[in-house]
């Protein structure tokens, strides 16, 4: 399933994602690494479909979700930069945006850059950073008018709230 959203407006699409002879070369290898390492069979299975999706260049609704994890993986901590180079980097972030979770990810900033034009033109009067669960952060930015708190997990970023008209 792809999210696209553009002008506020969601559509999904179940058609099969297509990938470049560069995204094989890069994923593959680690895709069949990781089904190899799996004592749980069927597991170990469901990633060797995801391989066999690969090599032929179009990823299904069904697997999309775990290609999207191991383009995580993979980009995680600069792995694929210091291994590969920028260019692989770049065409395994540029697919990851492809991806449901990474349409998902930019809507989410969206939302984010949307209350942050609020800011605009506002003298901030004050900025905070609390811990609300381990690996989730909650930045809180306050105006004479408004407040808005964004929180930071794994799952990125959300505006969590946003108060307008407190002045």
């Amino acid at each position: 399933m792809h999210i696209h959203s553009g002008d506020g407006a969601v559509t999904l699409s179940t058609e099969p994602l297509a990938l470049e002879e560069l995204h094989r070369e890069l994923l593959a290898p680690r895709v069949r690494a990781l089904a190899a390492s799996v004592t749980d069979r069927a597991a170990g299975a469901r990633w060797l479909e995801l391989a066999a999706a690969i090599d032929s260049l179009s990823v299904p609704l069904a697997l999309q979700e775990r290609l999207a994890s191991i383009i995580e993986l993979a980009l995680a901590g600069g792995r694929i930069r210091r291994e590969a180079g920028p260019p692989a980097e770049a065409a395994l972030t540029a697919l990851f945006r492809k991806t449901a979770r990474g349409i998902e990810l930019a809507a989410g900033l969206g939302s984010i850059n949307r209350a942050l034009a609020q800011l605009k033109n506002s003298a901030i009067d004050g900025i905070s950073a609390t811990l609300r669960a381990p690996g989730v952060y909650v930045m809180t930015i306050r105006t004479a008018e408004l407040q808005l708190a964004i929180r930071f997990d794994r799952g990125g970023l959300e505006v969590e709230s946003l108060e307008i008209g407190l002045g």
